[in-house]
């Protein structure tokens, strides 16, 4: 792994700007008619890197085991309510599995 990344706090931080730039890819694809408007060469690297980004989530969110993919999804990827977990875990194993996640997600994100 990146060895530059030493703090969980800064591991989160990676995440976290990986989990903005997947829900932009997702609102472009919700709202296809704006990018059909806008033909500009910067848009389509723009483009080319959400899809890309895409691509490369979703494939690890296949690799890791569906708890960790679950926390990974509902806590970086999606909007959802901050207490979304309360239901599947108590809040130790929930900490735990998201610390778990981070470090694996980010294992395959710079391997």
């Amino acid at each position: 792994m990146n060895t530059i990344i030493k703090t969980n706090k800064q591991k989160e931080l990676v995440v976290k700007k990986i989990g903005m730039d997947y829900k932009k890819i997702k609102f472009y694809e919700s709202n296809s008619s704006m990018i059909c408007e806008n033909n500009s060469e910067n848009l389509k690297e723009k483009l080319e890197y959400y899809y890309n980004l895409k691509d490369k989530v979703d494939y690890i969110l296949l690799q890791l085991d569906d708890s960790l993919s679950k926390v990974i999804y509902n806590e970086y990827l999606t909007r959802k309510k901050d207490d979304w977990w309360i239901y599947y875990y108590s809040r130790s194993t929930y900490y735990r599995l998201r610390k778990k996640a981070i470090n694996i997600f980010l294992e395959w994100w710079y391997a």
